[in-house]
């Protein structure tokens, strides 16, 4: 059981830097319009009044900051995993049921073909 629970960790972990991917392609697109907005206004007038290299500090401190909250809000739990896992693999929710009956302490009885 040990094993399917290190699998289990493995792909989550995998599904987590795949989210963690996305979701700082997309907060790095927004961030950087919000650049070109500043950029854009900052050329209006005679004499530039933003001061960029804290800016670009606090854009990207910004930045980490959403991709670390939405990754944290969006990390799937085991059994998610082990269902998505399931339906991957075509394994009729075998994975995800084993993981779910070691979490129960009680005592299963499976009754087999042609047995009383």
């Amino acid at each position: 059981m040990d094993e399917l629970r290190h699998l289990v960790g493995s792909i989550r972990r995998r599904l987590a830097w795949t989210a963690l991917g996305r979701i700082a392609c997309t907060v790095s697109a927004w961030l950087a319009a919000v650049a070109v907005v500043g950029v854009l206004l900052d050329r209006l007038p005679a004499e530039p009044f933003l001061p960029w290299s804290p800016l670009v500090a606090a854009l990207a401190v910004l930045g980490a900051v959403i991709c670390t909250y939405q990754l944290r809000s969006q990390r799937p739990a085991t059994l998610d995993v082990a269902v998505e896992i399931d339906a991957r693999l075509g394994l009729e929710e075998r994975l995800s049921t084993a993981l779910l009956c070691e979490q129960r302490n009680e005592v299963l009885l499976v009754r087999r073909n042609g047995a009383n």
